[in-house]
């Protein structure tokens, strides 16, 4: 149960450290704010790092267990992801609250494009009063716990369909 819990925790650490180095070249790029267009490729191709780094995890499992369940897949793919979610959780709330100009960025990218739509200022008024009560710190750090515990469960389920092995048994000669 102590090499579980520290393959949990390992794999967990490296799935939130990927995850946060997404999350800064996302950010470095301009992809949410000043450049949309790179923003909704890096956006769908964001679900590559847990799906890479959960495949790996299990496959893992399987070599140190020599099984893999899928009840065993999604209690790994959980733990993993608990873990994960909150160092990610965490670290997106500071992100969010030491980088106040991300937000002030984004919100300025939403304004323009709403006025581009030809939205009326009354409209533009209520998106950017609904997004300053999205993007705190807080609600940020939130949702990428949630986010990542949901994600992580869920893509550990699949995975697990799809390695799932029993324990070998000896052959008699």
């Amino acid at each position: 149960m102590k090499r579980l819990t520290a393959f949990h925790l390992t794999y967990g650490i490296i799935l939130a450290i990927a995850t946060l180095l997404y999350i800064a070249a996302e950010f470095l790029l301009a992809a949410r704010t000043s450049n949309p267009i790179l923003g909704t490729f890096t956006y769908l191709f964001a679900i590559v790092v847990p799906i890479t780094i959960l495949t790996i995890a299990l496959k893992q499992r399987i070599f140190l267990t020599g099984a893999l369940t899928f009840l065993q897949s999604v209690k790994s793919g959980f733990l993993i992801s608990l873990i994960s979610g909150t160092i990610t959780g965490i670290g997106t709330a500071l992100i969010v609250y030491f980088s106040p100009t991300l937000i002030s960025d984004y919100f300025t990218f939403v304004v323009v494009k709403m006025q581009e739509a030809g939205e009326s200022q009354q409209a533009i008024d209520n998106a950017v009063s609904n997004l300053t009560n999205l993007y705190t710190p807080s609600t940020q750090g939130v949702m990428m716990f949630i986010s990542s515990i949901t994600g992580g469960t869920a893509i550990s389920a699949i995975i697990g369909l799809i390695l799932r092995r029993k324990k070998m048994k000896p052959t008699k000669a």
